[in-house]
Formats: C-alpha cells, sequence, structure tokens
C-alpha cells in the first residue's frame, strides 16, 4: 500500500489496465480547482505545463480504495445525469460559480471505473473503486470547499443502479430536452457516443447488432438517445431522481434544482448565477444565444420520424414524471 501523504495534492486523471490490473495516473494540482466546463479541459491545461506533464504518479486502484476509506472527501451533495445537448453544462456551471462547491464534469477516470463491467469486474469491487474515485477528486484543495456535485456522461443513466448502490443518499437529476433538438445538436458535431464503435454498445444499452455497416448515423443517434430516456424514465421513480426540462431554464434552476441539491439560494447567489447565464456554458468567452428555435427550424421530417419512433414514447413518460414532481 502506497504511502497516502505522497497522494496530498494529487488528482486521479486516468485509468489504464496495465498487466494484471488497472493503474490510476496521477497529477500533481495543489491548491489549482476546477473551474473549466469539463474536467479535461483543466487535465489538458494541466499538460502543457512542463512541470505537470513531468510531475506525474502511478499507483493501484486498491491504493485509490485505501484513500477513499481514510479520506471520504467532500461530501457528495449531487449528481447529474442528462441525455446529452440539454443544458447539464449550464447547471455545472452555475453550482461552480460559488467557491464552497467543487464540480467535478465528466471525468474520464470515472468513466474509466465504471467501464470495468466490460472486465467482468465484480460488482462490489466496482463500488469500492468508484467510492474511491470520488473522494480522490472530491479532496478539499482551496480550502473553501464544503461539497461536491458530479455531472455525469450521458451514457452513464445505464449506470445508475450502480452508482446507487455507491451512493444511496446522493440526491440526483436528469436533464432532458425536446428530442429533435438534440439531434440536431449532432447533426452539427456528433458526440462520441453518436458516433457506432466509439463507445461499446452495451455501455449505450444496445446490443452489438445495433451497430452495422452501412449505418445510418442519425437513426444510430435516435436509438442511443431513446436508450437513455427509457433508462431514466425507470430509475426515476425506482431511486427517486429529478427529472428536468430543458425549456423550463432558468426558472426551474432556481425554483427546482437548486433545493433539491440542498442549495439554499438568496437574491446576491442568483444574481451571481444570472451573470453566468450570459455566457455559453461550453465556450465562456461567448455570449450565450438562445438556439431552440433555430434548431426547431432545421429540424427534417426524416429526424422527426426517427424522434417519433424512438425517444417519443420515453419522452412522454419523462414529461408526466416531470408533472407529478412539480404539482
Amino acid at each position: 500500500m502506497i504511502d497516502l501523504a505522497l497522494l496530498n495534492g494529487w488528482i486521479p486523471y486516468r485509468v489504464q489496465w496495465r498487466g494484471a490490473g488497472p493503474e490510476v495516473d496521477w497529477l500533481f494540482m495543489g491548491e489549482r480547482t476546477f473551474r473549466e466546463p469539463f474536467f479535461d479541459h483543466t487535465i489538458r491545461s494541466m499538460l502543457r505545463d512542463p512541470y505537470h506533464l513531468s510531475s506525474r504518479r502511478q499507483t493501484s486502484i486498491t491504493d485509490l480504495a485505501d484513500l477513499g476509506a481514510a479520506r471520504p472527501g467532500l461530501p457528495l451533495a449531487g449528481l447529474i445525469f442528462h441525455m446529452s445537448r440539454c443544458g447539464s453544462t449550464l447547471i455545472s456551471r452555475l453550482l461552480a460559480v460559488h467557491p464552497e462547491h467543487l464540480v467535478i464534469s465528466e471525468a474520464p477516470p470515472i468513466d474509466e471505473v465504471l467501464d470495468t463491467i466490460r472486465q467482468n469486474v465484480p460488482e462490489e469491487t466496482r463500488i469500492a473503486w468508484l467510492r474511491g474515485m470520488v473522494a480522490a477528486l472530491g479532496q478539499q484543495r482551496t480550502g473553501h470547499e464544503q461539497r461536491m456535485f458530479i455531472k455525469l456522461d450521458s451514457w452513464h443513466i445505464h449506470d445508475l443502479p450502480l452508482i446507487r448502490r455507491a451512493f444511496p443518499h446522493t440526491p440526483w437529476i436528469f436533464i432532458y430536452r425536446d428530442p429533435v433538438e438534440v439531434i440536431v445538436s449532432h447533426q452539427r458535431l456528433r458526440g462520441s457516443q453518436m458516433a457506432p464503435g466509439q463507445i461499446a454498445p452495451m455501455r449505450l444499452g444496445l446490443e452489438d447488432s445495433a451497430i452495422q455497416v452501412p449505418f445510418n448515423l442519425d437513426q444510430f443517434c435516435a436509438r442511443v438517445i431513446g436508450r437513455f430516456c427509457e433508462a431514466a424514465a425507470l430509475a426515476i421513480p425506482t431511486y427517486d431522481g429529478l427529472p428536468v426540462n430543458y425549456r423550463h431554464f432558468p426558472e426551474a434552476i432556481w425554483s427546482t434544482v437548486m433545493p433539491h441539491f440542498g442549495v439554499r439560494l438568496n437574491e446576491a447567489r442568483i444574481e451571481e448565477m444570472a451573470l453566468e447565464l450570459q455566457y455559453h456554458a461550453k465556450q465562456p468567452a461567448h455570449p450565450f444565444v438562445p438556439d431552440s428555435q433555430a434548431k426547431q427550424q432545421a429540424v427534417s421530417a426524416t429526424t422527426r420520424e426517427l424522434a417519433d419512433r424512438y425517444i417519443a414514447p420515453a419522452y412522454a413518460k419523462l414529461e408526466l414524471l416531470q408533472h407529478e414532481r412539480v404539482r
């Protein structure tokens, strides 16, 4: 077992299988924290610095589990699940406005731990590794952080039963949006989950036979989104989740999301968050321009047919669940 004092100020940024099992790669982070929209943005920025590039360590993943048991880190106050391209990054950015919040957004090492299902790692071991990873990511760095929030990748809705076992009392939400607007977003710039072969079909809730050549990219996209929504519609009543539709932003952020996560708001806090709304969540240097109308105008009849066929039934269930929660 490694001396845990050697990991003070270090951050796990990658999990790789080497030899007999997975190892964790670490970077020295010191008091730096996560201010960029995504975990990877922070890591890439650090790796451009020759000091960070040369200052790396490796440990066994069992050391990570030991660290989690010895140093549980900040309390995990909220989990953000989403159907992709639906405003989840905005939620994470608004949470990160406040220095007492540590927000981890779509961290590859969390995904790499969850992906160990493909190596047939026992569930109890995966839970221990996941808790260790979250604890390592959730160490206090600036001295101001009081709690932690995690925005997961869109396909992690299929991992929710395991995540819920690891963190049974953590509030969670599922953000969703008009399916045709999400498909149009991926038509313009496809995410890895919408490119067949980039992510294992089982992790997308699909059978291996779902990837056939030749394949229709838009049909594949609609099937993946549909499976995300189906999984969420099943999980929300079972695991007490909160569905939130993007069309209710920003009002739902103040009235529903923040109270669900136990975040207390006053006028000053709302004003701080409102300033963040002026900027593009994924590209903070650019102003935010509402795009729902433009996306609706760009939708083809074929795209609407795909959305109706693969997504509409689950989307309707989410709408019903959302209506029941806010009544």
